[in-house]
């Protein structure tokens, strides 16, 4: 073997390399300055500007930046060529703080190769061949980055897969349907046709509403607002959000007459909070296409005319609730305080944490726990430990000595792991009026974890409550479960820069979600009891909490992910990668999943259909055809959901 590599002379001397300096910057494209002999590369990359995406022209070989990350990138030349990558932004060579191409041997580019296979648990077992791994890597290169496009490019291509046709308005459109726009917001010369046909398609509507392109100064597309179905709490906390509304005209001067009789002014940020208030979700629905242009970017000034309309309307309408203000982002909706929102005089949480050995993780969430939580307004927390079967001594030896606390109970299950039956267990166990599931890989970063959790968990409107997780390098783990990314269900922002904002600011305000995570999920007792639970039977180790969101959200209550509350999360350190038995049940539970709510994994309502189904970071996707009207539809599964 090694007198094969000898014979290849060419491939062992690093005879290339180009520094950042080298590079030729052509029209926002950096290209090498001569062409270059085939052979093996690498590529680096690194800005400190966010989310500067740089994607190579070359197949399979793009690469997404954040705020200071490295990326390193094998190429392969099979014929003499001038290297070209396309940045998103103009940037030039001296914004890059490293941009270098490197010739290195065949036997460097594929160890890179096989340790980028390893990370994503790809590389087979056994001697695969080269051209597998290479299209595997490619693959990853391709979820990873590939479907991320630039929004001209995007809008561009929508243009050319799509023109709108001539459409005959219906006589009743005017008569019937109202147009809610601002000043700020221009319709494209399309919208009307359109809406006239999708709201006359629909008699079940009451409203519709569009996606919003936002311009910046020179008025150039800078951002577009891709919108989920329906979702109160992200159009009252971030307005930047609302867009062109079509209303039916008898519920909007339904809206008026209740505004005039709470003695409300009859302004549009007034109707719009009225609407958000009034409608049902089966009345609306949902046009994903850009029909509206927002010519201004939404300031402060936008955003003081909005909270207050919003503090004097939720004073009048729904005192239960009051607003604060998160900076220059939104607003945030806490439950008042027990003068104003009626609730037991003594609440009552329970904490379920189920573990196995791993003493040292175990002892690193009770103690953040026991540390960092600050005492409930008007209440007391427990914790209940269920140990699956521990062997270890320190960790029998740890149990011990925290068993005689005061508000720990320790609960003993030496079946196998199964994660809904020991968190039903505890529940049967427990006092609590609300319930906090916790991974025992999590740890506490802040004091007001809990009351916010159990604030929002109380809420009659609201089921399942998550948090936003975060993994030790501060980048994102959770930020919202979202359905059919990998076939089933994924993160919402996995491995995005925790101080980042996220899409629609939803790293910082509150909004609705398919489900949560049940790493850190609160749920009220009653409403976890009227649901019947997690299922055990069909549901044991994975799935069950994006299950039980779900069965939730049948019974009328929505899930909320709560970004204001953050923890960290050293994922499933005490279970790892499924192989065997365990990943034969892996695939049996997703296919209870896809058997059950089939119809929402196909179409998230939470879920603009233009992302990409690929990756979890809200990355643009090429879409085939025009995206219809999307109406909210409850799934109707073959399998049985549990009832309680």
């Amino acid at each position: 073997m090694a007198g094969f590599w000898l014979f290849r002379w060419r491939e062992w001397p690093l005879i290339l390399r180009l520094r950042r300096s080298d590079w030729i910057c052509v029209d926002n494209q950096l290209q090498s300055p001569v062409a270059l002999p085939a052979g093996w590369y690498v590529i680096s990359l690194r800005c400190q500007q966010a989310d500067n995406q740089v994607q190579s022209i070359l197949p399979g070989q793009a690469c997404s930046l954040g705020r200071g990350q490295l990326r390193r990138r094998v190429l392969r030349l099979r014929h003499r060529r001038v290297v070209r990558l396309t940045p998103a932004a103009p940037l030039l060579t001296d914004q890059f703080d490293r941009l270098d191409l490197r010739r290195v041997p065949a036997l460097r580019a594929w160890g890179l190769i096989n340790r980028k296979l390893r990370r994503f648990q790809m590389l087979e077992q056994g001697r695969s061949p080269r051209w597998r791994r290479w299209r595997l890597y490619g693959r990853i290169l391709a979820r990873s980055g590939g479907t991320r496009i630039r929004l001209d490019q995007w809008l561009r291509h929508l243009a050319r897969l799509w023109r709108p046709p001539s459409l005959a308005i219906p006589s009743s459109w005017t008569e019937e349907w109202t147009v809610l726009t601002e000043p700020n917001l221009t319709p494209a010369p399309e919208a009307e046709a359109l809406l006239a046909v999708a709201c006359t398609a629909s008699r079940s509507l009451d409203l519709l509403h569009t996606d919003v392109l936002e311009l910046d100064a020179y008025g150039r597309p800078a951002k577009v607002l891709l919108l989920p179905l329906w979702d109160p709490e992200l159009f009252r906390g971030n307005p930047r959000c609302i867009g062109l509304w079509t209303v039916r005209r008898t519920v909007l001067e339904g809206c008026r007459t209740a505004l005039r009789e709470a003695e409300l002014p009859v302004d549009g940020a007034m109707l719009r909070l009225e609407l958000l208030h009034q409608l049902q979700r089966e009345r609306i629905g949902h046009l994903p296409q850009v029909l509206a242009t927002r010519r201004r970017a939404f300031d402060g000034a936008d955003l003081d005319r909005w909270e207050s309309s919003a503090r004097l309307w939720f004073r009048r309408r729904c005192p239960e609730l009051q607003v604060t203000r998160e900076g220059d982002l939104g607003l945030r909706f806490d439950p008042t305080p027990k003068a104003c929102f009626p609730r037991p005089d003594f609440i009552r949480v329970s904490i379920i944490i189920p573990t196995r050995d791993r003493c040292d993780l175990l002892e690193q969430c009770l103690s953040s726990i026991q540390s960092l939580t600050q005492p409930l307004d008007h209440g007391k927390w427990e914790i209940i430990v269920v140990d699956n079967g521990s062997r270890e001594p320190k960790t029998l030896r740890y149990l011990e000595e925290i068993k005689g606390q005061d508000n720990i109970t320790i609960l003993r299950d030496d079946g196998p792991f199964n994660y809904s039956r020991l968190n039903n267990r505890a529940v049967e166990q427990s006092q609590g009026d609300v319930l906090v599931f916790l991974n025992n890989d999590t740890e506490v970063i802040s004091s007001h974890w809990l009351q916010r959790l159990v604030a929002q968990a109380e809420r009659p409107d609201v089921g399942a409550v998550g948090a936003c997780l975060l993994f030790e390098d501060g980048s994102v783990q959770h930020g919202g479960v979202l359905l059919g990314i990998g076939g089933v269900a994924g993160h919402a922002h996995k491995y995005r820069n925790g101080a980042d904002d996220g899409e629609c600011l939803t790293l910082r305000l509150r909004r609705e979600f398919a489900a949560v995570t049940g790493a850190v999920l609160a749920v009220e007792r009653r409403k976890f009891d009227a649901v019947g639970g997690l299922d055990e039977t069909h549901l044991g180790v994975n799935y069950n909490d994006v299950d039980i969101c779900l069965r939730l959200t049948l019974q009328g209550w929505r899930t909320l992910c709560c970004p204001d509350v953050r923890l960290y999360h050293h994922e499933s350190r005490s279970r790892g990668a499924p192989v065997g038995a365990a990943y034969i049940q892996w695939q049996q539970e997703r296919a209870t999943m896809l058997s059950r709510w089939k119809p929402w994994i196909e179409d998230d309502p939470w879920y603009n259909p233009h992302f990409s189904r690929r990756e979890e970071n809200f990355g643009l996707r090429l879409v085939p055809a025009l995206i219809g009207l999307r109406c909210w539809r409850t799934p109707r599964p073959s399998s049985p959901v549990l009832q309680p």
